[in-house]
């Protein structure tokens, strides 16, 4: 399973995106009836630690739900932004 998750990252990090599309430069609103799942994750190789963090917002900004998880090793930034990205589905699929 890890091996198909940094597959499908290393695929999708070669996406072409338009560089002249400017990155939003505050956090936006969803539209009316969807969800935004935001995470973000952190790794201290000095401490073997990495971790999780998600939050999962409705179209008015409210917090619907939010997750922190601590993982069980060091994983590089890239892994930990992966299990991110994962925790963030799972959590929205089981919403």
């Amino acid at each position: 399973m890890a091996k198909i998750v940094v597959e499908d990252y290393a695929y999708s990090a070669s996406w072409d995106f338009d560089p002249t599309r400017p990155a939003p430069s505050k956090w936006v609103l969803p539209p009316p009836r969807i969800h935004k799942v935001n995470v973000d994750g952190a790794s201290s190789k000095q401490d073997n630690f990495s971790s999780v963090g998600l939050a999962i917002r409705d179209s008015n900004g409210q917090v619907v739900a939010a997750l922190c998880l601590p993982l069980q090793s060091y994983y590089s930034a890239e892994l930990t932004e992966i299990f991110a990205l994962e925790q963030g589905v799972l959590l929205a699929q089981e919403l």
